[in-house]
């Protein structure tokens, strides 16, 4: 018989568990519990080729020359019983310290290895003692050789010692703690009640968690939602098990001994240097035949915290249901169990106080090379009984036991230290990350991120001057803003140049360089500059110049550093402007913008914000941030203000601020309501003028529908030039509003702008999606991607022209296209622009075109590193974090503006899927995947199958680039072996059912309330969380009989692993009934003396069963019902159905005295009972009659 797995012997007494002829390639564990130690033979030609675990006491021998290689008694082991071995072994390795031994006479071992802490082994010696600790060997000749295992430096308590953690009461109160997480730089804060002795309850301290800032998810738990539920099961536990202390102690161990292993290691990059750390720290590196290999490297924490778990569940014996628990968010669990147990600590007579947090209102700010200043620092200590805080000054903390830390590597803080990087040990622009605690009560509060500017003299920013490269004269611009917002100076800077300085540098080289004033004397400094590249000026005003200030120019011949601004700023970019002929339109418009008045929701558009200005000029745009105006109009108010900038068509910029009256829709008529500006309509000259309905119209964009529209002015078109037309708009709500409409009216003749209107046809076109990360906006092939995608010049260019004929196209020469309504480009979907395009002929057409947001597109993508978690357990939630894809970006388009198939290799991670409208699906469906979804609802046919799509398509036409990129290595551990370890596989599942006695057994009742049926329905938390299960009976219930009985069952799970075996409790209960009939046969007796014994075993009975509805509920109307006839006496009892005295619930038994029963006047009154029936209309009682006393 060959075994190819691990063979568990868990039953067993003296009389021998035969191995004969067994070969096991796993290995032979040994754990039977509890009665009779078993005796495990190994005889004839069997083999033991794994490791044979002693994981309690029992005998061990071998026969006929068989010889067992390992044996292992294990760490975990804690008994006073003797284990006892008469066996042939190779190596006896004796981990634990508390085990009673006896190697008999006869034995032959190669090596001993005995626990380091019982003493040095000595060749000869026969007995070993120490504490719980005994062994003896009754020849000790029988043992070639041995030695001691290596401790490691780390200790682990047992469990016993562990057990006795909580052997402690807690005073009622409330108690504040904190704890450490996934994210070192966020505390989890909690505060804990103890009613009565116990811990009734746990919550987060909201307000201390939103005290840190500049970290991701603020004001939630470590990394955000997904790792909160941790919080919670660990809380959940602490409260039912009243165990807080074994709690943290046995999830903090692990971390503890992790970060042991890691200070240890001389190398993050040798698998052999973390070996030799786990060899230091832990006595050995090889646990339950798992170590690290070259691929832990990239995880290591992960790693090491896995080979730590295991050696102390399967070595130390420790539960291992709570690190199944936490396991994908382990670091939340442990931080959350210590601040519960920090927390707890404060319940001890000699802390004094239940809370303790750091005062707002310390300084966050210092200086290079001057000394660290802590003197705003406070602490509020709570004390017990008192009912205001005691505030305790840094001068004080001391004498308090407070101590203030370096975050990450608890080094002790000093007031006075130099800040300065041979100090600190790292640069200064990394700030100082500190934090307070109170060893005593192991109290551990962080404080906010702090700067450190630069020690240098402030320079305020007078001017930027200019030069061509040839001359020696420097031009001094105007505007340059040296205002300084959070630290920084603006670097950005719209400078104004003059007429005359722009035909100085018309066609030249330009260099540029700063003039400044010291802050502390006044005195000027100059600083020089180095440009990104080589600058010409051509008056272009939407060019921008960038540059660097020369560091060299940043301190004076003493030595002195200069800095201009907190953040030692030394990067602009400068864009000029200015009316370089006559004034700028900027100069000469002089309105001012109205109040708008829109309803909550409103998008705010350029059309809308154009509305403000009275006569804006023609070929205006408008700047301004779609997020703030978002913003202004999502709740009712009025007065809001929007700031904008005007662009002219000269490019002169103006900046406006827009009053903004929000009002809810329900109170403004649909006049009210419509704010856009109306577009031009271009005509030609003519005695005979008209406009068309159609016409006025498309004039006046997104007009509600069911608005009546009606000229309220004379027309003259006979000149060329600019007019208007008069408009009055009547909408649904009967509600009238008067529009102005502009006309351009031009010469006579066909125009090609005219030409190109009623010749092209320009449909939809194709732009990319804007991305609002940094990172990306920042990627030269995505700002490639975005100048050729855009809803631009460039783009739309090309699309006219791959929609045109060239010869056709050729007619018009050069035409100039310009975007004159913008877009909401931030999301996938479809949206509508507007484009003007001026032909050489001056003659302008402006027409709407369809746009199609897209994301941004690929060549191609595969996936080129899986995410960081790849096994889980069937109640995880999924973790695609490390997830990336390699993917192909085009950075260029054909003749027809389409993409081209080549492009530049870029990494893509999960979070930015978005932007290239990628999405995880099950494999072989378009069903998506996301982040936090749980395993279970992932799986396909009990497997975890997920691949990468392209919901909008790929450039390549390759078939290999076009198939869906799977995501390999996703494991799901057996849904057997996740449940086998859960408390649901101890638990024993409760059943209520029918009692089915055989005649009885085809009653259509049990097809719902059966036993079958009844545990499936117990079954539905389990298969909640693992699925749908198909139960295998190991033994059935005696459901023949009412009252208590057992079953055992294994599940099935969709995975086809099968559970261990689980208890099922059964209570059996009666049979209802809608109604019932009791007969007396003629052969029962009627007449008695009162001597005589009832007769009630002539009795017989009719039951009606009611119908079970489909919510499981029993019918209470007679469709349906069963009836069953002839039922005896005897069996009234299944049908809880029995004889009473008259009026009472009290039993009468058959064979009972008559003078026992009956009534005063020598009567007999019974009565058939049944304590709950279905039907309404009919009693519970039917008397029994004609009984009567001779």
């Amino acid at each position: 018989m060959e075994i190819k797995g691990n063979l568990h012997i868990h039953g067993g007494g003296a009389n021998t568990v035969h191995l004969k002829d067994v070969k096991v390639k796993g290995t032979t564990i040994i754990e039977k519990i509890g009665g009779q130690k078993v005796r495990v033979s190994v005889e004839g030609q069997s083999q033991l080729e794994g490791k044979v675990e002693i994981k309690q006491v029992a005998m061990l021998q071998t026969t006929d020359n068989v010889k067992i290689e390992n044996v292992e008694i294990v760490k975990a082991l804690n008994s006073n019983e003797e284990i006892q071995i008469r066996a042939n072994i190779g190596k006896l390795d004796i981990a634990s310290e508390n085990a009673n031994i006896k190697i008999e006479k006869g034995s032959k071992i190669e090596q001993i290895v005995l626990p380091s802490e019982v003493g040095q082994y000595k060749q000869g010696q026969s007995k070993y003692e120490k504490g719980n600790f005994k062994l003896v060997i009754e020849d000790p000749s029988d043992i070639e050789g041995g030695t001691n295992n290596k401790a490691g430096e780390f200790k682990f308590l047992t469990n016993k010692e562990i057990s006795e953690l909580d052997n402690k009461t807690y005073k009622d109160g409330v108690y504040f703690g904190d704890g450490f997480g996934f994210v070192e730089a966020k505390p989890i804060p909690v505060k804990v009640t103890v009613s009565g002795g116990k811990v009734s309850d746990i919550s987060i301290v909201q307000e201390e968690l939103d005290k840190i800032k500049n970290v991701a998810h603020p004001g939630k738990i470590d990394d955000g939602p997904a790792f909160s539920y941790r919080f919670d099961y660990v809380s959940k536990i602490v409260t039912r098990d009243q165990k807080p202390m074994e709690t943290a102690y046995r999830l903090g161990v692990i971390r503890d001994a992790m970060n042991k292993v890691l200070s240890e290691a001389k190398s993050e990059d040798s698998v052999d240097d973390y070996n030799k750390a786990l060899d230091k720290v832990m006595g050995k590196h090889v646990f339950s035949g798992k170590k690290l290999n070259p691929s832990s490297l990239g995880k290591i924490h992960a790693e090491l915290l896995s080979l730590i778990r295991t050696y102390v569940i399967d070595e130390l014996g420790y539960d291992r249901k709570e690190y199944d628990a936490v396991s994908g968010a382990t670091f939340t669990g442990i931080g959350t169990s210590q601040a519960i147990a920090n927390a707890l600590r404060k319940a001890d007579d000699n802390i004094g106080f239940y809370d303790m947090r750091v005062q707002d209102g310390y300084a966050e700010k210092f200086i290079e090379d001057k000394a660290l200043d802590l003197s705003s620092l406070k602490v509020a200590f709570y004390d017990k009984g008192k009912t205001s805080p005691r505030i305790v000054e840094y001068k004080d903390f001391a004498k308090n036991g407070l101590k203030v830390l370096f975050r990450d590597t608890n080094k002790e803080v000093k007031e006075g230290m130099i800040l300065n990087k041979e100090n600190l040990g790292y640069p200064i622009s990394n700030g100082l990350t500190l934090k307070v605690v109170h060893e005593k009560s192991n109290t551990t509060k962080l404080l906010r991120g702090m700067s450190i500017v630069k020690n240098a003299v402030l320079l305020k920013i007078d001017k930027l001057q200019v030069r061509a490269k040839d001359s020696n004269t420097w031009l001094d611009t105007t505007g340059f803003d040296s205002t300084v917002k959070k630290g920084a100076i603006t670097y950005i800077q719209h400078l104004t140049l003059t007429k005359e300085q722009s035909d100085q540098l018309l066609n030249k080289e330009m260099e540029f360089r700063l003039i400044t004033k010291r802050a502390d004397n006044n005195q000027e400094v100059v600083l020089t500059t180095k440009t990104v590249s080589k600058y010409i000026w051509n008056k272009q005003t939407d060019e921008s110049f960038k540059f660097h200030i020369n560091r060299d120019s940043l301190k004076d011949n003493h030595g002195t550093k200069f800095k201009v601004d907190e953040i030692d700023s030394d990067y602009f970019v400068i864009h000029f402007k200015g009316n370089f002929g006559d004034k700028s339109i900027a100069e000469t418009y002089t309105e001012e913008p109205n109040p708008i008045t829109v309803t909550t929701g409103t998008i705010l558009s350029e059309n809308i914000l154009a509305s403000a200005f009275e006569n804006l000029p023609t070929d205006s745009s408008i700047k301004y941030n779609q997020v703030e105006a978002n913003n202004l109009t999502s709740s009712v108010g009025d007065d809001k203000k929007l700031d904008v900038t005007v662009e002219f068509s000269d490019k002169s910029i103006k900046s406006y601020q827009i009053t903004i009256n929000v009002k809810d829709k329900s109170s403004l008529t649909l006049a009210e309501q419509y704010n856009e500006r109306p577009r031009r309509i271009t005509v030609k000259v003519t005695t005979n003028p008209q406009l068309t309905d159609e016409m006025i119209r498309k004039a006046l964009p997104n007009l509600p529908d069911n608005t009546e529209v009606e000229l309220d002015s004379a027309l003259d078109f006979s000149e060329v030039g600019e007019t208007s037309a008069i408009v009055n708009l009547t909408f649904s709500d009967d509600s009238e509003k008067q529009v102005e409409i502009p006309i351009m009216v031009r010469a006579g003749g066909v125009t090609l702008a005219d030409n190109f209107a009623e010749t092209e046809n320009i449909t939809a076109i194709d732009v990319v999606m804007e991305v609002d990360d940094n990172t990306w906006k920042n990627n030269q092939t995505v700002k490639k991607i975005m100048e050729l995608g855009g809803f631009n010049e460039k783009n739309i260019e090309a699309h006219i022209k791959a929609l045109s004929h060239k010869a056709r196209l050729g007619q018009y020469g050069h035409i100039v296209i310009k975007p004159i309504q913008t877009l909401d480009m931030t999301t996938v979907g479809k949206s509508k622009g507007r484009v003007k395009l001026t032909f050489k002929d001056n003659s302008e057409y402006e027409f709407d075109i369809d746009v199609n947001v897209k994301p941004l597109p690929m060549v191609y993508f595969r996936v080129n590193r899986v995410p960081k978690k790849t096994t889980y357990n069937i109640s995880d939630t999924l973790d695609f974090d490390g997830l990336k894809l390699l993917s192909s970006l085009p950075n260029k388009k054909d003749g027809k503006n389409n993409w081209e198939s080549s492009g530049i290799g870029t990494l893509i991670s999960y979070e930015d899927f978005k932007y290239f409208g990628l999405k995880v699906v099950k494999s072989g469906t378009n069903e998506e995947v996301k982040q936090g979804d749980t395993v279970k609802s992932a799986l396909t046919n009990g497997e975890l199958k997920l691949s990468v799509i392209s919901q909008y398509g790929i450039i390549s036409t390759d078939e290999n680039h076009n198939k869906p990129q799977e995501i390999k290595g996703l494991v799901v551990n057996k849904i057997s072996d996740s449940f086998n370890t859960s408390e649901y596989a101890t638990k024993v599942i409760d059943v209520e059912t029918l009692v089915k006695p055989d005649k009885y057994k085809n009653l259509k009742v049990y097809d719902k309330k059966g036993f079958d049926s009844s545990l499936k329905l117990a079954l539905k938390d389990i298969e909640s969380k693992y699925g749908e299960v198909e139960v295998r009976k190991v033994s059935e219930p005696n459901l023949t009989q009412l009252g208590d009985t057992t079953a055992k069952i294994k599940l099935k799970f969709k995975d086809d692993s099968v559970s261990n075996e689980i208890d099922v409790k059964v209570k059996v209960k009666e049979i209802p009934l809608y109604h019932f009939l009791v007969l007396a046969s003629s052969n029962m007796k009627k007449k008695y003396d009162i001597n005589d014994e009832i007769d009630l075993e002539n009795l017989t009975g009719v039951m009606y069963i009611p119908k079970v509805l489909d919510n499981g509920e029993y019918s209470t109307d007679d469709q349906g019902n069963e009836t069953i006839s002839d039922v005896s006496y005897d069996d009234f009892r299944y049908f809880n159905l029995k004889i009473v005295k008259k009026d009472t619930t009290t039993e009468v038994p058959n064979k009972t005295k008559i003078k026992d029963i009956m009534t005063a006047d020598k009567k007999i009154q019974l009565e058939a009972y049944c304590e709950k029936i279905y039907a309404t209309e009919f009693s519970n009682r039917q008397i029994i009659n004609r009984l009567s006393v001779k």
